[in-house]
């Protein structure tokens, strides 16, 4: 049975998001409570992952590239899963940081090709409004897949998390079987060296980010936004439960509150936003991600010098939006006017850029909190997103001129 590319694309968002929160929304309680981990240790478990991302998220674009995309995400969840089931049937540290690097490595797979995939099964524009539908719908899936993953968690932490990973390893079955690759043709030959393609399609990468400037100021967003990122999602839970005490519900259940509430919210922001005639303009692009990033500024601000807990719950929780619905437009930016036969390589190195930023950010950010207190920290996470700011309005002015230039 063979599934239309858009219905495809949608149900693997939507899985994909179901499957990593059900283990996620378990997985800090499962490092402390069953592994036993030390604060140190918990830092060095992010660390594995983003440096993971870091180094294989280009090779794992030209795979994508010279071989197909399709084969590439098979090949991202059936890592996604002998991860998560790695992590759950072996609790130690050692496992832990095994199993960083299988989601890192199944990650960067999917990252890039999956999009690349559905761009070039339809085009750029169908693309970019399926971005929005399909991220919109995906939060919807984490919502299902936290509350799964909640209740599997009363009964046993490591439960859930193999489950997820049980469920990894039955998608790859089910797009293997559904999921087809009309719109590309991969670069691999029969009897080429397959290293001399990989090198070719890493070279014409190399060249488009050169010679389109565009590309880099993409990047320079993508590296802010990693910079900025990881000390809040290190330290946001660590600020709630050092400086508030908690009403009515244990700190699981808000934690969990939390990321479904602004799932949620984010799911309805994107489906009012995609109603949008000119949602798929680059334009209007830009200007929605300007708003969105001076949300997150503000909101994680308040967050950091709140002293009420329920004021503190909303600025985070208005954070956490903010930042879901971002995601998808800067996606859309970056898939814009890209050559498909690098368009994977070219996906996979903003993420790899954003890998490098959290890489460089968080010790940043955690050396500040250590010295200064957790909510310094998280204003410095606030400050050094300040920086996009311009970059958005410098895109916005070119753009606008070149409109000017073609309508004269």
């Amino acid at each position: 049975m063979i599934i239309s590319a858009d219905k495809t694309y949608t149900r693997l968002r939507i899985m994909m998001s179901l499957l990593h929160w059900m283990c996620f929304v378990v997985s800090s309680l499962f490092y402390i409570q069953v592994v036993g981990m030390t604060p140190l240790q918990l830092v060095l478990t992010g660390t594995t992952l983003e440096a993971s991302v870091f180094l294989l998220e280009v090779p794992t674009g030209l795979v994508a590239d010279v071989f197909g995309r399709r084969k590439s995400i098979l090949i991202g969840l059936i890592l996604n899963g002998l991860g998560f089931l790695l992590q759950g049937l072996w609790p130690v540290f050692g496992g832990v940081l095994l199993a960083q690097i299988l989601w890192g490595a199944g990650y960067t797979f999917t990252s890039g090709a999956s999009e690349a995939w559905i761009t070039d099964e339809t085009d750029e524009d169908t693309a970019a409004v399926l971005f929005v539908k399909a991220e919109q719908q995906a939060l919807i899936g984490a919502v299902v897949g936290i509350v799964i993953g909640m209740v599997i968690g009363l009964y046993s932490y490591a439960a859930a998390i193999i489950v997820s990973g049980l469920g990894f390893i039955g998608l790859t079955i089910f797009l293997s079987a559904t999921m087809q690759e009309k719109g590309y043709v991969p670069h691999r030959q029969v009897g080429t060296n397959p290293y001399a393609d990989l090198l070719q399609t890493l070279k014409g990468g190399i060249n488009i980010t050169r010679r389109n400037r565009n590309l880099l100021w993409i990047f320079a967003v993508g590296f802010i936004f990693g910079f900025y990122s990881e000390g809040v999602d290190r330290m946001w839970e660590a600020r709630m439960v050092a400086d508030f005490t908690f009403p009515w519900l244990k700190p699981v259940i808000w934690f969990g509150l939390v990321q479904m509430v602004a799932m949620l919210i984010g799911s309805l922001s994107l489906w009012i936003i995609q109603k949008r005639r000119d949602v798929a303009q680059l334009s209007a692009n830009l200007g929605i991600q300007t708003s969105l990033t001076i949300g997150i500024i503000a909101a994680l601000l308040i967050f950091a010098l709140s002293k009420n807990f329920m004021l503190a719950i909303l600025m985070i929780t208005l954070t956490q939006v903010f930042r879901e619905v971002h995601y998808p437009f800067y996606t859309g930016w970056v898939n814009r006017k890209l050559d498909s036969s690098v368009r994977a390589t070219v996906l996979s190195m903003s993420s790899q850029v954003d890998a490098f930023g959290q890489i460089g950010g968080g010790p940043l950010v955690g050396g500040v909190a250590n010295r200064m207190g957790i909510p310094c920290g998280l204003m410095l996470s606030a400050g050094l997103l300040v920086p996009v700011l311009p970059i958005y309005a410098f895109m916005l002015r070119k753009l606008n001129g070149s409109k000017l230039i073609q309508s004269e």
